[in-house]
């Protein structure tokens, strides 16, 4: 299968390796179906021996051998006319592993900018010495051209950007092409990310080697001198005039200009609330000038959930990559107190523009910094922190300090979580040099100090925010996923992805998301929409174990059923309870936000109020889903709508013919009447048993409010109702408001004498009622008919016609909790297997 949606081909340079180039590419093909194999003047029998492969490949192929750096060249030429904008090069002599693909692919996909290089590391069995030699050599003159410390300069597994490929004109055509592609990609600013690859040296006498030892070491002895040359005269000057630049600018402007105004300004018109806030406007706009000054720097902001800046006082926290990251948040934030490192505040070149804006050290007194940050919080400030307190060599998150959820929780202060990406690349801690690349500020959804979710000690909060930035930073870098509706399969489709490492985003049309999990409040009681009775959650139970899988726990009571309700729920569906039956205690709310919860820390959104209108369909390719507000864009779009409703998104057809005539044919399942009644306070024992009635299809609970309930709190009663009963309010129920009330409380009274069968003195112990009808489910959910399963027959599969088009829910295979978690971890697995 295809790893990656990325326009990548594999290349493979070949002479004389018959013997293991089918085998090579062959595996290859297990991750890109896109090859392009360079016969390099080849005098074995290459050429037949990939003639004989089942599935189509690229050959470019001459007959005089030119070496590896020609090869590469027209390699590259060829992807090019292609249309792709990556190659994967490896070797075909069977040293490279093609397993090791999707590391490197997962490695550009963080740094889709980057020229990505495989370290075989220096220690392997049957290395030759020359070759250790060989590569040592090497690694010390590209630290000496490039400043650049790359741990294996000789490899050839690599994925090469190919629209970042400089000196492609002056390319040798030997073996030392490889680095000389190396030092000219540093020199132009693409940076190199090594990746750990594994690597096969055959025994000696069983080795094939094109490598000359003493002419090609000598062309490689030439090179590295010229290239050093070179360094001096054009690789250095490339390489530092950006932070030459920038310094020289800066610098004096700093010092001289910004700094001794700045005095001037609070000296002339003295500082206080007005002058502050004037003050901190300019810096802003200052720091946005300087940004946007620096060659090759580009700041994108991503602010997906519409936060304003400045509309509230809030307690920022933003991972710290670089020191140029205080700068940008200046520039987002007129309004801040940033809280900074000791040798920040003491920097000459910012110790006054720091201390004019108001800012303080870690280490500043408690009592004075506690005094100044309550006056400009009344002010309307906010506080910006970085919870890791130091920047990280490896631009990875660092440890979370708990200092920062004890400052919100110390002043009342919600969080907003900022995400930077990028910033480590341009300036870092290990290396005095800026470069250019695209940084990327994503603004997060806030998160309310009363927030339990997060944890209840500074500790826990700390932790699992440290987790979540974790989570979003890989969320950022892999593939995305758009899941259409917010109910079980939705959530639970959504859930799973984001363990696997996909960027989650859950599209719900209603205000709350949960659909048939879902469970509201009235009259001071919680009522359940659906799933009154769930399975699959027994010890080794199918539901159990994925729960169990992404650390969900909820509280559950087991239940008995006097009788099967196989006629209500499904023969096929009710074969999954007979490893026992559950109620949830006091609804099933605390499942609904567990599952948006772990979407969320894993770097996901759950997203209400978005109604999909239209899916975007080009090349058999979603590539659009648009709401009412916005538009969005990902790799995979799962949708768990009803089929009829998917089928009204799009002119495309996703499914065939047939599939959609049997779709529009098809009825739904029957609708529901709920008749929910309120006890009075200690009339009716609780009962752990669930009643069904067979003979008039009603099914009848008392729902545990908490554990070890001594007396019930409520009843709730289902049966099934024909939509062609509810024909004179089908249009608009308010139409006609008095005679539908009057159709439910003939029905509930209908009801309740069926109930008395089970409870004989149940008039006595109600204290109120209230119902609802499949009309109710129709309009509050949006199913077609108020059908409490969907339609009456599955589609069986989880698939379309469109690529990356994915079904889920209750419409594909079983119905229930346990049938829609089972299409859940389907299609989880499908997507999984084809893009991780």
């Amino acid at each position: 299968m295809r790893i990656s949606p990325l326009p990548i081909c594999a290349l493979i340079p070949t002479y004389n390796n018959g013997g293991t180039i089918v085998d090579v590419v062959r595996r290859t093909y297990a991750y890109l179906r896109d090859i392009i194999v360079v016969v390099d003047g080849c005098t074995d029998n290459t050429l037949e021996q990939l003639q004989q492969l089942d599935f189509p490949i690229t050959v470019v192929a001459y007959k005089k051998n030119r070496g590896k750096g020609y090869a590469l060249k027209k390699g590259f030429q060829k992807a090019k006319e292609m249309d792709f904008e990556y190659a994967l090069t490896l070797d075909s002599d069977g040293q490279h592993y093609p397993e090791d693909i999707p590391l490197l692919v997962k490695a550009l996909y963080k740094n889709p900018q980057a020229l990505i290089v495989g370290n075989r590391g220096l220690n392997h069995e049957n290395m030759p010495n020359q070759n250790k030699f060989a590569n040592r050599l090497s690694n010390f003159f590209f630290r000496l051209q490039t400043g650049v410390n790359l741990p294996d300069t000789q490899t050839g597994m690599r994925i090469y950007p190919l629209q970042k490929l400089s000196g492609l004109s002056l390319l040798t055509s030997r073996y030392e092409a490889e680095l000389a592609l190396l030092v000219w990609a540093a020199w132009h600013d693409v940076l190199l990310i090594p990746v750990p690859i594994r690597v096969f040296y055959p025994p000696k006498e069983k080795r094939i080697s094109h490598f000359r030892p003493f002419y090609d070491f000598l062309r490689i002895t030439i090179l590295n001198t010229l290239l050093t040359i070179l360094a001096v005269i054009y690789g250095y000057p490339r390489l530092y005039w950006k932070t030459i630049y920038c310094f020289a600018v800066w610098g004096p402007l700093m010092l001289f200009v910004v700094q001794p105004l700045s005095l001037l300004y609070f000296l002339l018109f003295g500082k206080n609330a007005k002058t502050r806030l004037t003050y901190h406007r300019f810096v802003s706009w200052f720091a946005k000038w300087c940004i946007d000054h620096i060659p090759g720097l580009h700041v994108q902001v991503h602010n997906d959930y519409g936060h304003v800046f400045g509309n509230k006082t809030m307690l920022y926290i933003c991972n710290h990559q670089s020191v140029l990251d205080i700068i940008v948040l200046l520039s987002l934030m007129s309004k801040s107190i940033i809280l900074t490192k000791g040798w920040v505040w003491n920097n000459p070149v910012l110790c006054v523009l720091l201390r004019l804006l108001d800012c303080f050290p870690i280490y500043y007194d408690e009592a004075k910094k506690r005094k100044k940050i309550l006056s400009l919080l009344q002010e309307g400030y906010s506080i910006v922190i970085f919870p890791e307190g130091t920047r990280t060599r490896t631009g990875e998150i660092g440890r979370f300090h708990q200092g920062a959820v004890r400052m919100a929780e110390e002043y009342g202060l919600d969080i907003c979580p900022i995400l930077v990406q990028g910033m480590f690349h341009v300036l870092n801690k290990n290396q005095f040099r800026l470069r250019g690349h695209d940084v990327n500020f994503f603004v997060l959804p806030e998160i309310s100090i009363t927030d339990t979710t997060f944890g209840n000690t500074c500790l826990q909060k700390s932790k699992t925010l440290e987790l979540y930035y974790h989570n979003r930073m890989e969320m950022n870098n892999n593939y995305t996923v758009t899941v259409l509706g917010g109910g079980v399969g939705g959530l639970f489709t959504g859930a799973l992805l984001a363990d696997k490492g996909f960027d989650v985003t859950v599209l719900e049309q209603l205000p709350v998301a949960g659909g048939g999990l879902y469970s509201f409040e009235k009259d001071g009681e919680i009522w359940q929409t659906g799933m009154h009775i769930v399975c699959g959650l027994e010890e080794g139970g199918r539901v159990k174990a994925i729960l169990d899988h992404l650390s969900i726990s909820v509280p559950l009571e087991e239940t008995t059923m006097d009788n099967s309700p196989a006629p209500l729920i499904g023969e096929k569906e009710w074969s999954y309870y007979k490893g026992g039956t559950f109620r949830f205690v006091g609804g099933s709310k605390p499942l609904i936000d567990a599952l948006c919860m772990f979407i969320i820390r894993h770097g996901g959104r759950v997203l209400t109020d978005e109604k999909v209108e239209h899916l975007t369909i080009q090349d058999n390719k979603v590539v659009e889903v648009k709401t009412q507000q916005k538009t969005f864009k990902s790799d995979v779009v799962v949708s768990s709508l009803h089929p009829k409703k998917l089928l009204e998104l799009t002119e495309t057809p996703i499914f065939r013919q047939v599939t959609i005539k049997r779709i529009q044919e098809t009825p739904e399942t029957e609708g529901s009447f709920k008749l929910y009644l309120k006890l009075k306070p200690s009339t009716l024992p609780f009962d752990k048993v669930s009643h069904y009635l067979p003979d008039v299809n009603l099914l009848v609970l008392t729902p545990p409010c908490t554990r070890n309930d001594e007396y019930a709190r409520t009843i709730e009663c289902v049966t099934t109702m024909p939509y062609d009963q509810l024909a004179p309010w089908q249009a608009n129920r308010k139409d006609d408001y008095a005679s539908y009330e009057a159709f439910k409380e003939q029905k509930a009274a209908e009801v309740l004498q069926q109930v008395k069968r089970i409870y004989p003195n149940i008039e006595s112990c109600i204290e109120s009622h209230f119902t609802s009808t499949s009309l109710t489910f129709r309009d509050d959910f949006l199913t077609p008919e108020g059908g409490m399963y969907g339609m009456s027959e599955a589609l069986g599969a989880v698939i379309t016609k469109v690529d990356n088009l994915y079904l889920t829910g209750q419409n594909c295979h079983l119905r229930g909790l346990c049938g829609t978690v089972m299409t859940s971890k389907e299609v989880a697995e499908k997507i999984g297997k084809i893009y991780v």
